[in-house]
């Protein structure tokens, strides 16, 4: 069996009409996207818990049970420098498209969701030097890119607050 039979299925459709079946079959779902997003996002969740574990370790994160949201939701105001500062924007664009990925058969990411990951290359590259070579039109380069950065910004925090907790700045 292939992963993508799992993804063979039937919807109902709430038609009315008695000459027509209420039922809708779906095929086509695309599992290697939406595998590869949910992937993305899990990890990029495991990032931002390891992060709030670090940087507020005398709260209970494990028995508080936050979702994704909730957690961005106490992040979001955190003073970051420009252009830096739209990452958590852009989280939260990010998890709104996994929702809907998670809701809809074969959702496709929209324009306007692309723009803003346009914009946000466009924003973290300004004025460099050596911009990565990454197609704009495609969106698996876009959210690679916002990805790379997210987890590089989130990757300095927790690398800072772990040094921190264990003492090795104190020593230098």
């Amino acid at each position: 069996m292939d992963w993508k039979d799992l993804a063979s299925t039937a919807v109902y459709t709430g038609i009315t009409n008695e000459n027509e079946s209420i039922w809708e079959h779906v095929d086509g779902v695309d599992v290697e996207f939406i595998g590869a997003f949910l992937t993305a996002h899990l990890s990029l969740e495991k990032y931002i818990s390891d992060y709030l574990r670090l940087r507020y370790p005398s709260l209970s994160w494990v028995d508080a049970k936050l979702t994704f949201s909730q957690k961005i939701a106490l992040i979001q105001h955190e003073p970051a420098e420009t252009p830096y500062n739209e990452i958590y924007l852009r989280i939260k664009d990010f998890n709104n498209i996994r929702n809907k990925i998670s809701h809809q058969l074969n959702y496709q990411i929209t324009d306007k969701e692309k723009s803003k990951f346009v914009d946000f290359y466009m924003k973290i590259t300004k004025g460099s030097q050596t911009k990565p070579d990454i197609d704009i039109d495609n969106m698996a380069d876009l959210l690679n890119f916002f990805l790379m950065i997210t987890k590089s910004y989130f990757a300095s925090a927790i690398s800072y607050y772990h040094y921190n907790k264990t003492g090795h700045r104190q020593q230098e």
